[in-house]
């Protein structure tokens, strides 16, 4: 018995001298459904999958009219599904809180300046401070304008100039129909 544990004793001690195997590493690229497998020793070589012939596309129309995103073998498809899709709808919607920060910028800048900011230093503010609303910008789906005094229309939701939609003016923010702000921006 004192032998049994005089050897577990000198293997706790001394440890297990066990090569360990070394582990690999997959990548997904970002936007696809790519793996690349990276081998602990850099002497393997690199395992890619073979090319899906004809390639996937990132997003495709889901049954019943959802949105499935990144449909691809290794990726699982789905993405969320319909919740994910309804998630993504309301991140693409402007509300008067986006026009709001956009009309509180320019009050202060204009204020403190006695100028109007220009469209790219407001742009520029929005991507440090609101990144959100700076991206529905970069999307198209809210416009600045490069007014140059106050009176002018300062930023509007762009589906504002086919329906009426959120401007931000020096009134602060409003709906306003496609007509009157295509009147006002002498469209």
């Amino acid at each position: 018995m004192r032998v049994f544990l005089l050897i577990g004793l000198l293997l706790a001690i001394a440890g297990c001298k066990k090569k360990e195997k070394p582990v690999e590493i997959a990548k997904l690229e970002t936007g696809t459904s790519k793996v690349t497998v990276m081998p602990a020793d850099p002497a393997l070589p690199v395992l890619e999958p073979p090319p899906i012939d004809p390639p996937m596309p990132a997003v495709v129309p889901g049954p019943g009219g959802g949105v499935v995103a990144n449909p691809g073998p290794i990726a699982g498809g789905g993405g969320g599904g319909a919740i994910q899709a309804v998630r993504g709808a309301a991140k693409k919607t402007v509300d008067a809180n986006d026009l709001k920060m956009i009309h509180t910028f320019i009050e202060y800048a204009s204020g403190a300046s006695g100028r109007m900011p220009s469209a790219e230093t407001t742009r520029a503010a929005l991507k440090q401070e609101a990144p959100e609303i700076e991206r529905k910008i970069y999307e198209g789906l809210i416009v600045l304008n490069p007014a140059k005094n106050r009176e002018e229309i300062w930023a509007y939701e762009a589906k504002a100039l086919e329906s009426s939609g959120w401007v931000a003016t020096n009134n602060g923010v409003e709906t306003m129909d496609a007509a009157t702000l295509k009147r006002r921006l002498g469209k």
